[in-house]
C-alpha cells in the first residue's frame, strides 16, 4: 500500500494560523484635485533616479492572507503556487490531502484504542529505511554521505528530514496496529482465493479441485493473483454485503469452496479456511494477538479499504477549507 507524504499543506495551515489580521482602513472621501496652472503645464518632469528603491506595491488579494514571496516589492500570495500545483498535479495533490486525513483519523483511533508502538520497533524501522536510502545514495556516488545528499540534492535540512522520516515510520506502524486491531474485533472469514482471467481454462481448475487436489496447490499452479505464491491466502474479510468476497465466504461453511464465480473479466474460486473468534478489549488485552497477527501477515490494501469504509464515517471530515484555497468546488477523486 503506497501512501504519498507531504508537509507543505501542514506548513501552509500553520502559516495561515499565525499570520496577523490587518484591520480594514477607515474610508476617506477623495479630495478634489488642485487646478492646473500654466506653470504646471510647462514644467519639465522630474528626472528618474534608476538607483532609487522601488516603492512597495499593495498586496494582491489572498484568501489565506499568506505570502509566498515578495518580488520587486509585490507580495505573491500562496494561492498562486497552489493553483499552479493543483492544475499540473491534481491527483497527486488530492493524494496528499487524503494522506493527511488518514494520519489524523489514525491518530484519533490510536488514542481511542490506547495503541502504543514500542520505541525499539520505531528505531528498527527507521534504521531499515535509512539503510535502503544509503544503499541507493552509494549507487549514485559513494563519496556522498546521507546528510550531504539530503542537503545538496534534496535541498532540505538533514535534521528536519530525519525527524520527518521518523514521524512517517511512527504513523505506518501505528496504522498497521489500528487497522489490524479493528479487523480482529470484527466477525470475519479467513479465505484462500483463485483468480483466472475470462480467457483462462476454468475447466482445468474445476477438474483439479473435483479430483481432490489441495486448493493451495491448484492456486499456486493456476491463479493469476499474486497471492498464488502463498497458496491463494488472502487477508480476512469482514461480514458485509458490500464486498463480493465477503458475500461468497459467508454463504458457505468452514472448509467450503465456492466457484467458479464470474466477476467482470475474471473467474474466481473462494475457499473458507476459518471463521476466527472475535478479539476484543483494551490494547493491553489485544496487543499480543495484534502483534502476532502482523508478524504472520502484514496488512494489505483490501484490509485497509475495509477499515477505512467502516471507520471514516465516525469522524467529521470537512475538506472545504483546502478546496477554497485552490478555488476548486470539487472534492477530488
Amino acid at each position: 500500500m503506497i501512501h504519498a507524504r507531504s508537509l507543505l499543506l501542514a506548513l501552509v495551515a500553520s502559516a495561515c494560523a499565525s499570520e496577523p489580521t490587518h484591520e480594514k482602513p477607515v474610508y476617506q472621501p477623495p479630495r478634489p484635485a488642485p487646478p492646473v496652472t500654466a506653470e504646471a503645464e510647462s514644467a519639465e518632469p522630474a528626472p528618474v533616479d534608476p538607483t532609487a528603491p522601488v516603492p512597495p506595491a499593495p498586496a494582491p488579494s489572498s484568501a489565506s492572507g499568506t505570502t509566498l514571496s515578495v518580488i520587486d516589492g509585490k507580495q505573491v500570495p500562496i494561492e498562486e503556487l497552489l493553483e499552479l500545483w493543483i492544475h499540473r498535479e491534481s491527483r497527486e495533490v488530492y493524494t496528499y490531502l487524503q494522506t493527511i486525513v488518514e494520519r489524523r483519523v489514525v491518530e484519533g483511533e490510536a488514542q481511542r484504542l490506547g495503541v502504543r508502538v514500542p520505541p525499539e520497533q520505531v528505531d528498527r524501522a527507521v534504521e531499515e529505511l535509512r539503510a535502503r536510502m544509503r544503499a541507493k545514495i552509494e549507487e549514485l556516488d559513494r563519496d556522498v554521505t546521507f546528510d550531504d545528499y539530503v542537503r545538496g540534492r534534496l535541498f532540505l535540512d538533514p535534521g528536519r528530514y530525519k525527524a520527518v522520516q521518523r514521524e512517517g515510520q511512527v504513523h505506518s506502524l501505528t496504522l498497521e496496529r489500528v487497522v489490524r486491531a479493528w479487523l480482529l474485533g470484527q466477525e470475519r472469514a479467513d479465505i484462500r482465493l483463485i483468480i483466472l482471467l475470462a480467457e483462462d481454462p476454468a475447466d482445468e481448475v474445476q477438474a483439479a479441485l473435483d479430483a481432490g487436489r489441495p486448493f493451495e496447490e491448484v492456486a499456486r499452479e493456476f491463479s493469476r493473483d499474486p497471492s498464488r505464491d502463498d497458496g491463494g491466502r488472502m487477508p480476512s474479510v469482514v461480514r458485509t454485503e458490500d464486498l463480493l468476497l465477503s458475500r461468497l465466504a459467508f454463504s458457505t461453511s468452514k472448509g467450503g469452496v465456492i466457484g467458479p464465480v464470474e466477476n467482470a473479466d475474471q473467474v474466481l474460486w473462494v475457499k473458507v479456511v476459518d471463521f476466527p473468534e472475535v478479539v476484543a478489549g483494551t490494547w493491553a488485552v489485544i496487543a499480543p494477538a495484534v502483534e502476532a497477527s502482523l508478524a504472520e501477515l502484514p496488512i494489505t490494501d483490501i484490509e485497509f479499504v475495509q477499515w477505512r469504509e467502516a471507520v471514516y464515517p465516525f469522524h467529521e471530515i470537512d475538506n472545504r477549507p483546502f478546496l477554497e484555497l485552490f478555488g476548486e468546488p470539487l472534492e477530488g477523486p
